[in-house]
């Protein structure tokens, strides 16, 4: 099951943490995204920021998401400079597939995997020096509007405190997901479950009082998540 976000309702969501690393330390993040990748329009899937999702701004981020060229996975940080991209054209073939993107930094290159085969990596530039507090999910802060948001799919966003090696990805990418893969050094996951899958999210409630439920609204059904940290103020929550 996954959450269906769409860009014409300019919806995001985004999840608060004291529990996240800086932005210079060793960490991954991987999620499964059904998309499409070769439309020339930069969007961002999924990202971490400092902070200041409205105001102030933040000045540290990374987004992963489409480049600005044709088919291929992007990594960049807040601000639009790239990190780490993969070969144009590479993500075409799987446009409206569900595919494991992981970002992977070790302090001095950024890798990016799509499954089990490195498509990019990267030296040459480092990312902004920050702290991460939120994990975003469809476009980007701070102005809330549809800028960078597209209509696509996301499941099971799991957020490392470590580099994963391409062994532990493809036993993450075998065993579809984290519930059964990789769980060493896991700082959050979140898995989101519908009653059916592609289920138009309208709406969803602060949950900060009854973290393993959030309110659909639109369908009338409940979205579930499952989260690892127990940080008080690890919630998940819809703004637009």
């Amino acid at each position: 099951m996954a959450i269906q976000m769409t860009g014409i309702t300019n919806r995001h969501l985004y999840t608060v943490s004291s529990n996240f690393l800086n932005s210079t330390s060793n960490y991954s993040i991987t999620v499964w995204i059904n998309a499409i990748w070769n439309g020339g329009t930069r969007l961002s899937y999924v990202g971490m920021y400092d902070g200041g999702l409205v105001s102030p701004t933040p000045t540290t981020g990374l987004q992963i998401g489409t480049g600005a060229g044709n088919g291929e996975v992007s990594c960049w940080t807040y601000g639009g400079t790239v990190l780490v991209e993969s070969a144009d054209t590479v993500m075409t073939p799987f446009n409206n597939t569900w595919v494991l993107i992981t970002y992977t930094f070790d302090g001095i290159t950024s890798r990016v995997y799509r499954n089990d085969t490195l498509l990019g990596s990267s030296a040459a530039i480092d990312p902004v020096p920050g702290q991460f507090t939120q994990i975003y999910i469809n476009g980007y802060p701070p102005t809330g509007s549809s800028s960078e948001t597209g209509t696509y799919q996301v499941d099971s966003y799991a957020y490392y405190g470590k580099t994963l090696s391409l062994e532990e990805i493809t036993t993450i990418y075998n065993s579809y997901g984290t519930r059964h893969g990789i769980v060493d050094s896991l700082l959050a996951r979140y898995d989101f479950d519908e009653l059916s899958q592609g289920t138009t999210v309208t709406s969803v409630v602060d949950v900060s009082g009854n973290e393993n439920t959030m309110l659909n609204s639109g369908a009338g059904t409940a979205i579930t998540y499952t989260y690892t940290n127990t940080t008080a103020n690890s919630n998940l929550r819809m703004v637009q």
